[in-house]
């Protein structure tokens, strides 16, 4: 019924895959099967996961990841859960939990955020939060709202200006907003009249 919450679906891999890769996505959590077989299932073998500019959403309590033996692959990400892979490169991320690998030394993490208590290996200036990332950091964390997963607008600079070039962290990295929004700053400052308080009102 209308106003009803969207089912969450959760992304079970079956059979041998070479390479899986999902971009420009919203998607549930990821589950391996394999560790416990169910009726004629062996359960999935997925050597590689390349997740790239997508929101993985996992529901209350659960993972949002969950393939123990995954080799992944995430970039410019908003994962809303935490995760449990084999190895990992994770670059320009949100991960909303903590993080854990089997294999930490073939890891790496870089330009991310994510929950405390996680076990990886030297991050590359990236920002841990002992309780998860600060409440509040999200606009929206319901899934059909249009700003859903949007940074707001006083999220720390530390996660909003923190990724590479500038940009923010997460699944909108692509939109480059603070460094437009620095840049308008700029030009505001460039031109208005002295003394003059301008405040900037953002609509989307």
């Amino acid at each position: 019924e209308a106003g009803d919450p969207i089912a969450h679906v959760r992304l079970e891999i079956e059979g041998s895959v070479k390479e899986l890769v999902i971009s420009n996505s919203i998607i549930g959590s990821l589950f391996d099967p394999s560790p416990i077989p169910t009726g004629s299932h062996a359960g999935c073998s997925a050597e590689r996961i390349t997740i790239t500019d997508s929101i993985v959403h996992g529901r209350d309590g659960e993972l949002a990841i969950d393939i123990p033996g995954g080799d992944f692959v995430i970039e410019r990400t908003t994962v809303l859960g935490g995760c449990r892979m084999g190895r990992a490169e994770i670059s320009n991320s949100l991960i909303d939990g903590p993080i854990e690998v089997q294999d930490p030394q073939g890891s790496c993490l870089r330009f991310s955020a994510y929950a405390g208590g996680s076990r990886v290996p030297g991050p590359y200036r990236c920002v841990s939060y002992p309780g998860g990332l600060p409440a509040g950091l999200f606009v929206s964390r319901r899934f059909g709202d249009w700003n859903y997963a949007m940074l707001a607008l006083d999220a720390p600079v530390e996660i909003a200006e923190g990724a590479e070039q500038g940009a923010e962290m997460g699944a909108y990295y692509e939109a480059l907003f603070p460094i437009r929004r620095n840049d308008l700053y700029a030009k505001i400052a460039e031109f208005s009249p002295i003394q003059a308080q301008v405040e900037p009102i953002f609509e989307t």
